[in-house]
């Protein structure tokens, strides 16, 4: 932002919005010189210029942005709209630094492709690592090449273990969203929306260590709107179990008998082609006692809303 040999600071800048500046190289050091890489290569400079920013909008046309947040410590709030050559957001180094980081959003990103990259973490036997443990809300919104939020998963990496509500929209090539080491920890997860996304099969997919039975004790809200191919919340079985026929779960239920929500109050359902039931015939005792909310518009399979065992407790 400024050419000129001097140091810049604004040490009680709270909120910074960063708009289509396509020429922009350096925006605080105390370099006089150009640089190879574009944009926020200053790292200890940021650091110490803007040492309080806790929101920050961009809206830039870069590849990555891991040098401008890495140095942002204290971040709380982050809005990347419209970044049309971002391929990658969050390495797992850059993960650790947002320790601050209560609410992001990603919007409008066409090339994106990584969102939080678990892959390379070393860790000691037994050591279980929380990162990101003050993130409260996750926004995904037209992000057509994301694939996940997470590349990866291990079960000692416990994440999310404060989000409060997801709402994940018109990402095309997602599959599911959580793994269920992942999902154990959502337990103060409150709201879960998930429209047009054509490729969801499952919400909580298995992976290492399979529980079971999943429960979301702080959710109220639950939305799932036009996904085509979702088939059920949670499948306790690993596609290998699937191949050999090991697994006894049935199909074409969106809520089975692996999955509780003693506290959803409001259920919204529309165009979940391939369900066919809504509830289980035998669910957990204390789950859905407290719906008072119950919305399903055309589910081209959908044979049975309400079963018996369910219309006692509502």
């Amino acid at each position: 932002m400024y050419s000129r040999l001097g140091t810049l600071e604004w040490p009680m800048l709270k909120k910074l919005e960063m708009e289509s500046c396509e020429s922009l190289e350096i925006l605080a050091s105390k370099l006089d010189k150009t640089v190879e890489r574009p944009i926020f290569l200053c790292y200890k400079s940021l650091q110490a210029a803007i040492p309080s920013l806790e929101i920050l909008n961009l809206f830039l046309k870069v590849e990555e942005i891991q040098y401008l947040l890495g140095a942002l410590s204290s971040l709380k709030t982050l809005i990347v709209e419209n970044c049309p050559l971002l391929l990658n957001l969050f390495s797992f180094d850059l993960i650790k630094r947002l320790k601050s980081l209560e609410d992001l959003t990603v919007k409008k990103c066409d090339l994106l492709q990584g969102l939080f990259d678990l892959n390379g973490h070393d860790h000691g036997e037994g050591e279980c690592v929380g990162l990101l443990s003050k993130l409260k809300q996750l926004n995904l919104i037209e992000l057509p090449e994301l694939k996940s939020i997470c590349n990866n998963n291990p079960t000692h990496v416990l994440c999310f273990r404060n989000m409060k509500s997801v709402e994940v929209k018109q990402c095309y090539r997602f599959t599911h969203l959580f793994s269920s080491s992942m999902a154990l920890g959502l337990e103060r997860l409150q709201k879960l929306c998930i429209e047009h996304c054509d490729m969801v099969e499952d919400i909580v997919t298995a992976g290492e260590g399979v529980p079971e039975e999943i429960t979301f004790p702080q959710i109220t809200r639950v939305s799932f709107l036009k996904l085509a191919k979702l088939t059920s919340f949670y499948l306790s079985h690993t596609p290998e179990q699937i191949h050999t026929g090991e697994s006894n779960t049935a199909h074409g239920v969106l809520f089975n008998e692996k999955v509780s929500f003693p506290g959803l109050e409001d259920l919204d359902i529309s165009n979940l082609d391939t369900v066919e039931k809504i509830w289980h015939d035998e669910f957990i005792a204390d789950s859905f006692g407290k719906l008072k909310r119950l919305s399903v518009v055309s589910g081209q399979k959908t044979l049975r809303l309400i079963p018996y065992s369910m219309l006692k407790k509502l």
